[in-house]
């Protein structure tokens, strides 16, 4: 009589009896696995085949993904935006740099940038600042994101690092350029509990926090991101709001769930 135990191990020594006759497989030539990823995967969808990725710069276990946030110019459908970005979309809003992939719920956003050729004080809230866009003109490969935004001419580069990302904004001919830091920006329904920002326009350096109640960051007293920038060459003039409709030149600070 063979019990059970024995049954196992006997199947086991099969096994491994077979796997030994074998005959060795050959050695694997040398490639270059980055070319074969492709972050646009996984980017589009409808309704139940929604994955929610968005295809931004970011490296392997890096404190942030900076990409676009995106929609289209009649609106946004939460369920294709839970990172953000959703491929048949036509515009977009900015640039942050928090994004949660494919789980399913609408997280993060948090510390949006949008670079724009020209200041206008629509520029403080999401219709007035977003931009039309084509993939055509769209690159993402591992670490690196860029796009040219179609209204204006304005290409937007973005290399990620292990806490952060570089941006680099090249503006066409007889721009002025300006730089919107929007802290009520979030993605999809994620509240602003608070934000706040400092700017010192001598230096081109920019504090700024934001404390974000999303899906999973909300369970609880939320997320608080701090960030730190560096704008170089330093801007010429800086201004602010707390909201978004007044917007007040040469204030150097804001405060409040809608400041930037």
């Amino acid at each position: 009589m063979v019990t059970r135990p024995q049954l196992l191990l006997l199947s086991a020594l099969i096994c491994l009896s077979r796997c030994g006759c074998e005959e060795p497989m050959g050695a694997v030539p040398p490639y270059d696995p980055l070319s074969l990823v492709n972050p646009m995967i996984g980017t589009g969808g409808e309704l139940a085949e929604v994955v929610a990725l968005n295809p931004g710069a970011s490296t392997p276990f890096g404190m942030t993904q900076t990409g676009p946030d995106t929609r289209l110019e009649s609106g946004a459908m939460l369920l294709h935006h839970f990172a953000g970005y959703h491929y048949p979309d036509t515009h977009i809003t900015g640039f942050s740099h928090q994004h949660a992939n494919g789980m399913g719920t609408a997280d993060f956003g948090s510390i949006m940038l949008m670079p724009r050729a020209n200041w206008r004080p629509e520029l403080t809230g999401e219709e007035g600042r977003m931009a039309p866009f084509s993939h055509a003109s769209e690159t993402a490969s591992p670490g690196y994101y860029s796009v040219r935004l179609d209204d204006d001419g304005t290409r937007v580069e973005i290399a990620a690092s292990r806490r952060g990302a570089i941006h680099r904004y090249r503006f066409a001919p007889g721009s002025e350029p300006v730089v919107v830091l929007d802290l009520a920006h979030s993605i999809g329904n994620v509240e602003i509990a608070a934000a706040a920002l400092r700017i010192d326009p001598d230096s081109g350096e920019v504090d700024a926090s934001q404390t974000i109640m999303g899906s999973y960051s909300g369970r609880g007293p939320g997320l608080k991101v701090w960030a730190y920038l560096v704008f170089d060459p330093a801007p010429e003039s800086v201004g602010s709001w707390s909201d978004p409709a007044t917007p007040q030149p040469r204030q150097r600070s804001a405060e409040g769930s809608r400041a930037g």
